[in-house]
């Protein structure tokens, strides 16, 4: 089943631009490791302790879990959301790779100096006006601050439902990547159009 995720492309969307120009998005930690090694999240939460310290803030089991999604969870198909802080989206794409490790031919960042975020999946960007959602009362902020998180069903129909009051025009190639999943309901303001 296709499934969305929203990945931040570093603090304040500080590579998106990097990321959209490879057609990528990627993630830190580990830099020079390639994350297919690990057999289980509590063997990468190991390979943290071991370079980075115990209860070290930032490389924790959360981070664990964010590495071991990225690498073996996440598949070619999958929706990615790319956040800029709690309540700004500045792009939305279509995983187009497997998971690919720093030093991967086939990897756009291999070669680069400027990012730290070399484990990167290739990503057909299909949206990239960023747009503000608000957030879901109580909360006022829409995303959590972890780099990494799967979305649901819900979350998505508030992603349609911004770019339907800030983009209208986006909103249908927006709705035709993400009706395709049968368990999400049709959001307000998309319509059922046939043609996508």
């Amino acid at each position: 089943m296709t499934k969305a995720w929203k990945i931040a492309p570093g603090s304040h969307a500080d590579d998106w631009l990097l990321f959209r120009k490879n057609k990528c998005i990627g993630i830190g930690w580990l830099e020079d490791t390639d994350f297919r090694k690990f057999e289980s999240v509590d063997k990468v939460l190991k390979a943290l302790v071991s370079r980075y310290g115990e209860n070290a803030n930032g490389y924790g089991k959360g981070a664990a879990e964010m590495i071991w999604s990225f690498a073996r969870e996440i598949k070619p198909g999958d929706l990615v959301v790319a956040n800029d802080a709690y309540n700004r989206i500045v792009g939305i794409g279509v995983i187009e790779s497997g998971y690919l490790h720093p030093r991967a031919r086939s990897n756009p960042l291999r070669k680069d100096s400027y990012t730290h975020r070399h484990h990167v999946r290739l990503v057909d960007w299909q949206i990239t006006r960023s747009v503000h959602v608000k957030g879901v009362t109580p909360k006022k902020y829409f995303f959590v601050q972890e780099t990494l998180k799967e979305l649901n069903s819900e979350d998505i129909k508030h992603i349609v439902n911004a770019y339907a009051q800030s983009h209208p025009s986006d909103i249908e190639r927006t709705w035709a990547h993400l009706k395709a999943r049968d368990d999400w309901d049709r959001p307000d303001g998309a319509e059922d159009d046939k043609s996508c």
